[in-house]
């Protein structure tokens, strides 16, 4: 639901650590309060560290070190980057005035003056803050050395000054410190990533990832990005692997983030799951909390939708939009993750208006009352996405970044609602564009954009040319993107239908429905049954009230829906004529309440269950992985999540 930003190679201690004074020099200057305020820092005693600043600020307000050490802690400790930053200046302002301004004439001073400016660049970095970031690098450079140059390409690129930072980090590689050749080969893959040049980005990352013998983790994981942006997913999971078992601290995200999105597209339903759930057992500093925490997120409202998880899915989708992260640590722009998480929410509410649909459509005129309500309101939330979606469109660029395949982090598989989100005609337009933008991947990247077109003129309509593309995008895009490829096969299946050729819609409906059935609310697509029950008077209500479902065509069909009573209640089965079952779906009475007539609860539940992947999350799995209290021990909510039993 962004940019897929390359990421920043992360501030650790560790590297703090190697501006740090010698400890003889640290103790003569500032007062001794101050020192032990700062040698809790340096211990990662957060909370003492502040107790301390603010004891010494409490009877001196004009101490720099406990100034200093307050702004550090709001950094590190809080996230808080606004305050730190007021502090942070503050500090190096009372350095100044009381040792004899910049350079200060104290040798240790001087020392300190130094790291300050440091710490400056990299909180105004993380902000987002680009050009004054500039300006305190050129601070420092203008009197110490050696230069902050390698800490210029970031920046740079983050402004478009592409040429610049180029020039820094080609001169950069050959540099005697590892450290700096790590961050101006991570730089030289950005720079070409935001310059929209997938070739180089992709060949930049694997000199860096040879030059630093595979031991950096930011190299391997944008490596592993890079590899999904020139369609390389089998090395886009290897790499990211790779980075998992690299010990230098320097990624920003764990590479778990990535691994969720590789195997979700790969529809591998339960390895994503997994790498959610790992990604969520690591801890994070509180200035990455603050900094990536809606992407985490944004992870997890992707795998609610393609399970169908659409309540839960629409649920977290809203702080995502509400509070985008800040860009500062990737190399997405503002504009870019606010307009790929609308299209995220988009895709979202519209499943949920499905659904809504199916629920109105299966129930008596008055209990259908309330939920017309529910829908009025969600698709009036959709309006309003769609036209702030259309007001960031306005950048011709942003709107190309999304529909050229993976150059953000808003995936195919649902991306393809753009033109009923945006209109039929500008993203026409748009792909007619995108199609001379790929001069090294130009064969490739268009079997996506036959995709895209393949839905566009579904739409549209326009059957015949739908067919085309679809099956022109079905013929070269690799079985791993899964999930993209089975929304081909459904808007295939429903052209198929229309135009009568119901044996070739239905070999593209049995797909989707072993695989991602899901996708069928999506698009509003109806699946072709033959409607049976077994005489009973439940089931014979329930098959009255499947009859109006907006997911099902009635008609003579393989796919057979047989409803049949139960000793505990009633059960929907998608079944072949052999007898084989896709999906089920049961209701229990005594599971019911008062006012919850049987027969409307199974027609929900057969929505909500028959009509999705063969995944079971439950809310004890879901709030494990939305980082919220655990209800069950790990090995069980493991267990459920995995479709396992305890």
């Amino acid at each position: 639901m962004r940019r897929p930003a390359l990421l920043l190679p992360r501030l650790i201690l560790a590297l703090l650590a190697l501006l740090a004074l010698p400890a003889a020099a640290q103790m003569a200057i500032g007062s001794a309060p101050a020192q032990q305020a700062l040698l809790s820092l340096q211990e990662g005693k957060f909370a003492t560290a502040r107790e301390r600043a603010e004891k010494v600020l409490a009877g001196d307000p004009d101490d720099f070190l406990a100034t200093y050490v307050l702004s550090s802690v709001h950094f590190r400790a809080e996230g808080n980057l606004a305050r730190a930053l007021f502090l942070q200046k503050k500090s190096i302002r009372l350095l100044t005035g009381q040792y004899g301004g910049a350079p200060p004439t104290d040798v240790r001073a001087r020392d300190w003056h130094k790291r300050l400016l440091y710490e400056l660049q990299w909180l105004l970095g993380e902000m987002d803050r680009r050009e004054e970031q500039l300006e305190a690098i050129a601070d420092h450079d203008a009197l110490y050395n050696p230069p902050f140059e390698v800490y210029r390409i970031w920046p740079l690129l983050k402004l478009g000054r592409y040429a610049e930072a180029r020039a820094i980090g080609e001169r950069l590689i050959l540099s005697d410190d590892a450290d700096i050749r790590e961050r101006a080969y991570n730089g030289l893959m950005a720079v070409e990533d935001e310059a929209r040049n997938r070739k180089a980005s992709y060949e930049w990352g694997q000199r860096g990832f040879e030059n630093t013998r595979g031991e950096s983790c930011i190299i391997a994981s944008n490596l592993a990005l890079a590899a999904r942006r020139v369609f390389r997913f089998d090395e886009a999971e290897t790499f990211d692997l790779k980075a998992l078992k690299t010990k230098d601290g320097s990624c920003p995200t764990s590479p778990y983030a990535q691994l969720t999105v590789v195997y979700l597209l790969e529809g591998k339903y339960q390895k994503s799951i997994a790498a959610l759930q790992e990604l969520r057992k690591i801890p994070r500093p509180a200035d990455l909390r603050v900094q990536n925490e809606m992407m985490i997120k944004g992870r997890l409202v992707e795998l609610l939708l393609a399970l169908g998880q659409i309540e839960e899915a629409d649920e977290r989708v809203r702080p995502i939009v509400e509070s985008p992260d800040r860009a500062g640590m990737t190399s997405a722009s503002e504009e870019n993750l606010k307009l790929a998480n609308a299209v995220l929410f988009w895709s979202v509410l519209t499943a949920r208006i499905e659904q809504m649909r199916e629920r109105i459509a299966v129930r008596d005129l008055l209990p259908g009352f309330w939920l017309r309500g529910q829908l009025q309101a969600l698709e009036a939330s959709r309006w309003e996405v769609r036209r702030s979606a259309l007001r960031l469109a306005a950048d011709g660029t942003l709107l190309l970044d999304i529909v050229r395949p993976y150059y953000t982090d808003l995936l195919p598989w649902y991306s393809g609602g753009l033109s009923a989100m945006l209109g039929e005609g500008l993203i026409d337009q748009v792909v007619t564009e995108a199609r001379v933008l790929e001069p090294d991947y130009d064969r490739l990247a268009h079997h996506w954009l036959d995709a895209v077109e393949a839905e566009l003129r579904w739409r549209e309509g326009d059957l015949a040319r739908a067919r085309r593309f679809g099956e022109a995008a079905l013929a070269k895009i690799p079985e791993a993107d899964a999930l993209l490829r089975l929304r081909v096969r459904a808007i295939l299946a429903d052209v198929f239908e229309q135009q009568g050729q119901h044996d070739a819609a239905m070999a593209h409906f049995i797909e989707v429905l072993v695989a991602w059935p899901a996708v069928l609310r999506q698009l509003g697509i109806a699946l072709p049954v033959t409607l049976q029950h077994d005489g009973s008077a439940v089931a014979k209500e329930v098959a009255e009230r499947l009859e109006a479902s907006p997911r099902l065509r009635r008609r003579q069909s393989p796919i057979i829906l047989f409803v049949r009573a139960t000793d505990a209640g009633a059960e929907a089965c998608l079944e072949s004529p052999t007898g084989q079952q896709y999906n089920c779906a049961s209701v229990e009475a005594k599971d019911l309440g008062d006012d919850e007539p049987l027969p409307v609860a199974l027609c929900d539940k057969f929505h909500d269950v028959a009509l999705a992947p063969k995944v079971e999350l439950t809310q004890s799995d879901l709030t494990s992985l939305d980082g919220r209290p655990v209800r069950l021990d790990a090995d069980k909510a493991l267990e459920g999540v995995l479709g396992k039993k305890p």
